[in-house]
C-alpha cells in the first residue's frame, strides 16, 4: 500500500509541478505576447487611420492649389475684409462715403486695435446724426459692406439743435471689426 501511495504522491506532485509549468507559461510567455500582439493591433489600426486622413488632406491641399486660381479673386476679397492697423485709411473712407451715401453726418473716435484671443480686433466709436431713415441705411451698409463689422452698441435718441434749427436722430455706436 505504501508503494502505491508513494506512487500516488509522484503523481500528485508531477501534476502539481506540470499545472505549476503551465500556469508560469501562461503568465510570463503567453499573456505578455498576446497583450504586446493586441497593443501593436491597436497601433497599427491608429496608424491607419492617420495615414488615411494624412491622404485626404493632401488630396485636398493639391486640389486647392490645383484651383488656387479660381478661389484667388475670393481670397483677395476676404483679405479686403480686414482693416489694416498701418493704413486704416480704407476703413474711415468706407465709412466716410457710407455716411454721405446715406446723407448722415458721422463723428468718429480714434480707431483703437487691441487682442481677443487669437485675433486682431479694431474697435470704434462712431456718432451718427441725420434722418431716421439715412441713420438706418448707414447701418444697414456697413453691416453689409466690404469690412467684417459688428454693431456692439447702439444707442439712438432724437435731436434738435435750435441754434442751427435741425431736427433728426442721432445714433451713438460702438463697433468692431477684425484687423490685420
Amino acid at each position: 500500500m505504501e508503494v502505491k501511495l508513494k506512487f500516488k504522491n509522484k503523481i500528485y506532485i508531477i501534476s502539481s509541478l506540470f499545472l505549476i509549468l503551465f500556469l508560469a507559461l501562461i503568465l510570463f510567455f503567453i499573456w505578455p505576447t498576446a497583450n504586446g500582439i493586441k497593443e501593436e493591433s491597436e497601433n497599427f489600426a491608429l496608424a491607419k487611420k492617420e495615414i488615411a486622413v494624412f491622404s485626404a488632406q493632401s488630396e485636398e491641399l493639391q486640389k486647392f492649389k490645383k484651383n488656387y486660381s479660381d478661389y484667388q479673386a475670393n481670397l483677395e476679397k476676404i483679405g479686403k475684409a480686414f482693416i489694416d492697423q498701418q493704413n486704416p485709411l480704407d476703413f474711415i473712407e468706407f465709412l466716410e462715403k457710407t455716411a454721405s451715401a446715406s446723407e448722415v453726418d458721422l463723428e468718429m473716435s480714434p480707431l483703437f486695435f487691441s487682442k481677443e484671443g487669437d485675433s486682431d480686433v479694431a474697435s470704434l466709436r462712431l456718432v451718427a446724426k441725420g434722418g431716421f431713415l439715412g441713420i438706418i441705411d448707414f447701418l444697414e451698409s456697413i453691416e453689409n459692406g466690404s469690412f467684417m463689422i459688428e454693431i456692439q452698441g447702439l444707442d439712438m435718441s432724437h435731436f434738435e439743435d435750435k441754434k442751427i434749427g435741425t431736427k433728426g436722430t442721432q445714433a451713438n455706436l460702438s463697433i468692431k471689426s477684425l484687423a490685420k
